[in-house]
């Protein structure tokens, strides 16, 4: 899964794949308890599936890592989207980078994670620490 110019479609059905697989997946992140008031998982795995642009800029980043045998609790997929806006957003697809597509963009780049399992749904993942691309 190296290929960082994925079309729409490609997109889509790269995303529709990982929801079928992770059924606690949508934008909003992985493993968002249940009762959070923000948190409608049917809608925020909807609004995933149209955040395909963010996806992809997701997955350009992804492509940047490199993992290792252990899960690495110093970098978390907040901090990885803010990473990811920073330096693989661009004109043609926006910027932003959403929790949820982060987390999709790890696992389609076959990143094992650990959810926090809070309230915000965020995760760590097996990359090394030493080639984090970092723009701060």
């Amino acid at each position: 899964m190296t290929n960082i110019d994925l079309s729409e479609s490609d997109a889509v059905s790269a995303i529709d794949a990982l929801l079928a697989s992770h059924p606690s997946l949508g934008w909003w992140g992985i493993d968002v308890p249940e009762g959070v008031k923000r948190h409608d998982l049917a809608q925020s795995r909807v609004s995933l599936r149209a955040c395909w642009r963010e996806f992809v800029i997701a997955c350009k980043y992804a492509d940047l890592l490199s993992p290792r045998n252990s899960i690495n609790r110093s970098h978390n997929s907040y901090g990885l989207k803010h990473r990811a806006e920073q330096l693989c957003g661009d004109g043609n697809l926006g910027g932003y980078v959403g929790n949820g597509a982060m987390i999709a963009a790890m696992l389609y780049k076959g990143f094992k994670y650990e959810s926090l399992k809070n309230e915000f749904g965020y995760a760590y993942f097996n990359i090394s620490s030493r080639n984090v691309p970092s723009a701060f």
